[in-house]
C-alpha cells in the first residue's frame, strides 16, 4: 500500500450529524449542533438525520442567526441494512431527497420507512453519497461497495472514523486499503450523537428506553465512550494522523 497523502489541513467539515430528531438515539438539538460548530470553526456541519430531513429547521434558523453554514441531507438506512448518507448538491436534488424519503415513510407503518437500494438510484441525481461501513468489514461489505461504486462512480465516498475503541487503527488501514482497490476516496466523519461529550450521559438514557432496559444491565448496547461528538480540525488531524487526505477532503 502506498504512503498515505499528507496534505495541510486547514479546515475540517463535519458531514455525519445525528439530531434528537432521529427518535431516542440523537442526544443534542440540531441549533446545538450549529452553534457547537461554530465554537470549533467548522467550514460546515451537516445535519443528516435517519430516514429524515426534520431537523433542518431548526438547523437553518441557528445558521442563519450565528452565520455558520450547514449542509442539508439525511442518513438512508435501507432495507438491506446498508446505510448510507445523502448530500444534495442543489434546490432540484433536495426535493429528490424530500420525495425520495417521503416514498420510503408511504411503503412502512407509521414511523418507519422502507427505502431500497433501486430506489436510491433512481433519485440519486445532483446527490453525493457517503457510503457507511458495518461494524465487520468483511467480503461481503466489500462487494456491496464494489457494486456501488460502479453505480453512483464519482458520487461516491467511503466514510471512515476514529473512535478510540481499540480497534481503530487496524480498521482504518482495513478501510483504507479497500478504498484504494476500488479507487473511491475516503472521507472522515464522527458520526456524531451529541455536539459535547457532556452529553454521553443523554445518549445511554436514549438507548434504554430504545432498547427497554435499565442502565445497570444494558451492557455494550450503550456507547463505548463520549467520542460520537462535534470535533474542531487539530483534533481531527490528531485521530487521522497518516491519513490527513480524508480530514481535508471532507471539505470538498
Amino acid at each position: 500500500m502506498d504512503a498515505p497523502e499528507h496534505p495541510p489541513i486547514e479546515q475540517f467539515a463535519e458531514l455525519h450529524v445525528t439530531t434528537n430528531f432521529t427518535f431516542l438515539e440523537g442526544a443534542s438539538h440540531p441549533e446545538d449542533y450549529v452553534r457547537r460548530a461554530k465554537e470549533l470553526g467548522l467550514e460546515a456541519v451537516a445535519i443528516t438525520d435517519r430516514n429524515s430531513l426534520a431537523g433542518i429547521v431548526r438547523a437553518y434558523a441557528e445558521a442563519k442567526k450565528i452565520d455558520q453554514r450547514i449542509l442539508i441531507g439525511a442518513e438512508l438506512f435501507l432495507s438491506d441494512d446498508q446505510r448510507l448518507v445523502a448530500l444534495p448538491t442543489d434546490r432540484a436534488a433536495y426535493g429528490r431527497l424530500c420525495r425520495l424519503i417521503s416514498l420510503g415513510r408511504q411503503r412502512a407503518e407509521k414511523g418507519q420507512c422502507l427505502i431500497h437500494r433501486d430506489d436510491v438510484l433512481e433519485w440519486r441525481t445532483g446527490m453525493i453519497f457517503i457510503l457507511l461501513p458495518p461494524e465487520d468489514i468483511d467480503a461481503d461489505f466489500e462487494a456491496r461497495l464494489e457494486a456501488w461504486t460502479e453505480d453512483l462512480q464519482q458520487d461516491l465516498y467511503l466514510a471512515a472514523d476514529n473512535l478510540k475503541q481499540g480497534h481503530d487503527h487496524e480498521r482504518l488501514v482495513k478501510l483504507f486499503a479497500i478504498s484504494k482497490r476500488h479507487q473511491i476516496p475516503v472521507v472522515a466523519t464522527n458520526h456524531a450523537l451529541m455536539h459535547v461529550p457532556e452529553n454521553r450521559a443523554i445518549a445511554d438514557v436514549l438507548t434504554c428506553i430504545r432498547e427497554h432496559c435499565e442502565i445497570e444491565n444494558a451492557g455494550q448496547r450503550l456507547q463505548k465512550n463520549a467520542e460520537r461528538h462535534l470535533k474542531g480540525v487539530e483534533e481531527m488531524r490528531a485521530l487521522f494522523t497518516g491519513y490527513e487526505a480524508a480530514v481535508a477532503r471532507s471539505c470538498e
